[in-house]
């Protein structure tokens, strides 16, 4: 019978040899030089740098942020550089003429882009104008131009007034005031005022229309022109009737009632399509100013 003997583990010597061998290679493929060493040697070079040069660096930082800052100044206070030479005025405005912006504009002028104020001259500017301007303001365009920008009350209505043989015609705004323009706009309706009580009221730069009257008439044409897509000839203020006619393209006219509801009369009449065909029939009015229900009739005549 045979006993098989274990095998033996490595003695401590074994282990001794294969170190050994192993620092044997290391001494043959050494760590290339500069790694750790030349880091060393970079440091104690820092360190080696001159009291001298390190001054001079400080003295050309200090130099060159006194030079800056004093540079700024001059540049900001005391050179051209941000002195206003151009002013212009953008063209949002039809009745103020640029020679009457002139003082205002020359305020600016000379002055120091980076400290203009411009809030009391904007001020002064819709205090002086205040019937045509809604909104004025300046707009700095660097380095040295200032634009001055005029927001008017939109003109919304051309008023034509009728005394005997004279006409004269008058561009209103949305406040009821009356603006110098040099032709008017057709493209805005026009209402007639035939013989005035009071003609001598209806001149330029004054207000001719109250805002709640003026608000009828706008209503009116605006309200009328969505409602049944016909054009408008133009529209007739009967004073002492109290009445707004609006004269169409098809030939009719229609009668609103000034101390109603404007857009209530107009809607009366559109209800009312289902049984007057207001596009082809021959009609010469169509009376609106009888208060009613959504059943009431219309009154009007045919041609």
């Amino acid at each position: 019978m045979k006993f098989f003997r274990k095998k033996e583990q490595p003695t401590g010597n074994l282990r001794r040899r294969f170190h050994l061998s192993q620092l044997s290679k290391r001494k043959k493929n050494p760590i290339p030089k500069g790694t750790f060493a030349n880091s060393g040697q970079m440091r104690s070079r820092r360190k080696q740098t001159p009291s001298w040069l390190l001054s001079l660096r400080r003295a050309l930082i200090i130099f060159g942020a006194a030079g800056l800052f004093l540079g700024s100044v001059y540049l900001i206070f005391f050179s051209s550089f941000f002195t206003v030479t151009n002013v212009s005025v953008e063209a949002h405005t039809t009745s103020i003429p640029t020679t009457a912006l002139s003082p205002f504009l020359n305020r600016m002028k000379g002055r120091n882009l980076l400290f203009l104020r411009t809030e009391a001259l904007t001020r002064d500017i819709e205090k002086k104008f205040k019937h045509e301007v809604l909104l004025a303001r300046v707009e700095k365009k660097f380095p040295r131009s200032v634009s001055l920008v005029i927001k008017e009350h939109p003109v919304v209505l051309n008023v034509r007034v009728i005394t005997g043989d004279t006409v004269q015609t008058l561009s209103t705004n949305s406040i009821g005031y009356a603006v110098e323009t040099v032709t008017p706009n057709d493209m805005l309706p026009t209402l007639i005022i035939r013989n005035p009580k009071n003609p001598e009221i209806y001149v330029t730069n004054s207000y001719i229309l109250e805002a709640e009257t003026l608000n009828k008439f706008t209503t009116g044409f605006t309200k009328f022109a969505a409602l049944f897509d016909l054009g408008i000839e133009f529209g007739e203020w009967i004073v002492r009737a109290r009445e707004f006619h609006i004269k169409t393209d098809k030939g009719f006219v229609v009668w609103l009632d000034l101390t109603q509801d404007i857009e209530a009369q107009l809607e009366k009449l559109k209800r009312a399509l289902v049984t007057l065909d207001i596009y082809n029939e021959p009609l010469e009015y169509i009376d609106l100013r009888i208060a009613g229900g959504e059943s009431e009739k219309l009154i009007f005549k045919r041609r």
